[in-house]
């Protein structure tokens, strides 16, 4: 849980910066998902595509809190967040919105895990 604990911890006080891969400065979706996983020891590589493609694909219903989630547009991957359980992510979604605690936006989702 100190993934998903960390991540929350970011919603509302960290704002979202295209690139940003810390706290101070700012994250973007990847930026936010690297940095929370690192500090748990686990790497994960810089872009949403590319952490989709290092983690074990899951199903919904294996997904555990902290595991991430994958946002697709065709065979695409566009987006990353945290999973929070039930239908809630943390995710750094752009810069109006910062780091939130949400529900899941969309159906064109997958699961992985790196855990």
């Amino acid at each position: 849980m100190a993934i998903l604990g960390m991540a929350k911890s970011f919603a509302g006080r960290v704002r979202y910066r295209w690139g940003g891969t810390s706290p101070r400065t700012g994250f973007d979706c990847s930026g936010m998902t690297q940095y929370v996983y690192a500090r748990q020891g686990i790497r994960l590589p810089r872009t949403a595509a590319a952490q989709r493609a290092a983690t074990r694909r899951i199903s919904r219903g294996a997904a555990r809190p902290g595991d991430l989630i994958f946002f697709h547009r065709g065979r695409s991957t566009y987006h990353v967040g945290i999973y929070a359980g039930g239908s809630m992510m943390v995710d750094a979604g752009n810069p109006r919105r910062g780091i939130r605690h949400q529900r899941i936006w969309s159906s064109n989702v997958s699961f992985g895990t790196k855990r």
